[in-house]
């Protein structure tokens, strides 16, 4: 057991613990209206020690919330224990209880207290009632009063608590600690175009010290002091700044939880702390007057206030265009369209009940022609509708809720028809997608029970890429690409630009022919459905320019499942087979480009058929944007 051993005739009290025996050691001030897991090592300890907490020993109260009776309990031990029965765990019980302290108790000389307590003797020279004031110093002094710039017209929405609106600092002087006891604060309504009474705003105001509340007042207990400025002196607990430091203050409110629309458009509402009481160690108590604040704050809705944001995005594993392989004579199910993201931002869960999703087809007769139904999966929940001819197909009665500051992943599958020539004919297309008018019809609300506004509430889109369907066709790949540069040594601007596209082409439902030729093209886009004959298209790019003169080009494969040639000069390839094809194009430098000569290729199309044709083919010009080379300098 730690002691303060001082000169002869200077009595020591030293306390016995009643914590030791459960192992916990009370570092935190406690004192009525503290809760948690220390408010329940304290009761367990005094109930230990055999002093009684008559609500908890009967059952009729829960451990962790410090109330009268635990007062009561520690105003009892601290009797016990020669502490002023004041009922407030500070440091002084804390050791009592820990075991590791002892009071120095000055019964006429001059001798060293525990830092930063005062102990005074009472009745003479018998040292069995130390008055304990826990300040430091008799002469502690508020050296300044600080606003803290960070919180200005901070949002106060609809029925929330303890939102920060202001904030300042005390810093003390280094001639000793002090007290605060109180603090002024007002609120003025000047320039308001609603309502002017506080308490059609707020229900309550309250002091903080750091992450301690220390003082309350309801709004209706402010004073009227004219028509528009309301204040309030509040009692603060148990709240001391050490000397020469300098500790954070927070002010903030709880909202009335209807506030009224009418006042909120057009409400001008400040805040301000207008003084601080304080005692020093000596008891001198004091009034530290403050300068002017006038901190706004702006009364909101409860959304604007919670800072809510769904927010639409398209996820990275949503499928790329490209092709799906459907059947003539059944179904095909749960073929996934899209997959999107759902972030919520700011601080209020929301529940979602209604969800768009529109499709768009290019060749079906109808949206109803190509798929039955859609599913969407919404987090671990899944959800069936019928689709619309509409375009647009609806998702209700979710009632699915999302957390605020998490995020949910969506995808949407569809039951394909049967390919059936007419209606849902080889190559239609399907599309599905959450838009920016689907966005504006979901139906979400917040933890208030209002609707998320349209325009800033509701953001994002996730839209999904065209898949077509075929029954027998080709499935492609990238594999790699490559762009090389050979010089002659000279600077006669004719290097060799050599540049490599590789990629793996999968026939299925059938036997099919893909051509070994290529040509240049110089158009961006390439048509759809059929082109004749000239093989796979290409684009040469020179600083931004298409070019398709002085090339080279060659088409070759490796088979990686028994692709051969065929009569035709095609590559045939049997159902189920793949070959990794590669298109070559050489391109020598013959003049001085400005730009250095960049030179880069691009893959537009690809061309195949079901006929071993030497003239006609189907265009597979699905999601290539990724089939090009890097740009390099030919000189």
């Amino acid at each position: 057991m730690k002691k303060f051993l001082i000169a002869s005739g200077v009595a020591v009290l030293a306390f016995a613990s009643i914590a030791g025996a459960q192992g916990t050691v009370f570092s935190a001030n406690l004192t009525v209206g503290s809760t948690g897991a220390d408010v329940v090592a304290l009761q367990t300890a005094l109930i230990n020690a055999g002093y009684s907490i008559p609500s908890i020993a009967s059952g009729a109260a829960a451990k962790g919330y410090f109330g009268s009776q635990t007062k009561t309990a520690v105003q009892a031990y601290q009797a016990a224990k020669g502490i002023p029965s004041t009922g407030f765990v500070g440091p002084l019980t804390r050791a009592a209880m820990n075991a590791g302290g002892s009071v120095v108790v000055n019964p006429g000389t001059p001798v060293s207290c525990p830092v930063g307590y005062n102990c005074t003797p009472v009745g003479g020279t018998t040292p069995t009632n130390p008055v304990i004031t826990g300040l430091a110093g008799t002469d502690g002094i508020i050296d300044a009063v600080t606003e803290l710039s960070s919180y200005s017209n901070e949002e106060v929405g609809d029925g929330q608590n303890d939102v920060k609106v202001a904030g300042f600092e005390i810093e003390v002087s280094n001639d000793g600690d002090v007290a605060i006891k109180s603090v002024k604060v007002s609120f003025d309504s000047t320039g308001n175009g609603g309502s002017d009474n506080l308490d059609d705003y707020i229900d309550s105001v309250s002091i903080w010290q750091g992450s301690t509340k220390i003082g309350s007042a309801d709004a209706s207990a402010f004073n009227d002091e004219t028509s528009t400025v309301w204040s309030k002196t509040i009692t603060v607990n148990n709240s001391i700044v050490r000397a020469d430091k300098t500790e954070k203050f927070y002010i903030t409110v709880d909202a009335v939880g209807n506030l009224d629309s009418g006042d909120i458009s057009s409400d001008s509402w400040t805040v301000d702390v207008e003084s601080v009481r304080y005692e020093d160690g000596s008891g001198v108590v004091s009034t530290e007057t403050v300068g002017s604040f006038d901190v706004g704050i702006a009364f909101v809705g409860f959304s604007a206030a919670a800072d809510t944001e769904l927010k639409i995005s398209l996820d990275s594993s949503s499928p790329d265009s490209g092709v799906i392989e459907a059947d003539t004579d059944n179904d095909t199910n749960d073929v996934l369209l899209l997959v999107g993201k759902i972030q919520l931002k700011g601080t209020s869960d929301v529940v979602i009940d209604q969800l768009p999703i529109t499709l768009a087809t290019v060749g079906g007769s109808t949206l109803q022609s190509v798929a039955s139904s859609l599913k969407l999966v919404l987090g671990s929940d899944d959800f069936s509708e019928t689709v619309s001819n509409t375009g647009t197909t609806t998702f209700d009665n979710l009632d699915y809720t999302v957390d605020a500051g998490t995020t949910v992943t969506f995808k949407v599958y569809a039951d394909i028809n049967d390919i059936d020539t007419g209606t849902f004919d080889e190559g239609d297309t399907l599309t599905a997608s959450l838009t920016a008018t689907n966005r504006d019809y979901i139906n979400v609300e917040n933890e208030d029970g209002d609707q998320l506004s349209d325009s800033s509430e509701k953001t994002g889109t996730a839209l999904g890429d065209e898949l077509a369907f075929y029954s027998e066709g080709i499935k492609v790949t990238l594999k790699s690409v490559d762009a090389d540069v050979s010089a002659d040594g000279t600077n006669s601007y004719n290097d060799t630009g050599t540049f490599k596209i590789t990629y793996r082409v999968e026939a299925f439902g059938d036997t099919m022919y893909l051509s070994d030729t290529a040509t240049a093209t110089t158009s961006a886009t390439i048509p759809d459905l059929t082109l004749a004959s000239g093989g796979n298209r290409f684009l040469l790019d020179i600083g931004g320019t298409a070019s398709t003169s002085a090339l080279t080009t060659a088409v070759e494969y490796t088979t990686t499942g028994g692709a051969s040639d065929s009569s035709n000069s095609n590559i045939e390839l049997a159902d189920g087979e793949t070959a990794d094809v590669t298109l070559t194009v050489a391109r020598t430098n013959t003049s001085v480009y400005a730009n250095g000569g960049l030179m880069k290729v691009l893959l537009k199309a690809i061309l195949w058929n079901t006929d071993d044709s030497a003239s006609t083919f189907n265009v597979y010009d699905f999601d290539l944007e990724d089939y090009k080379t890097s740009a390099v300098s030919v000189n």
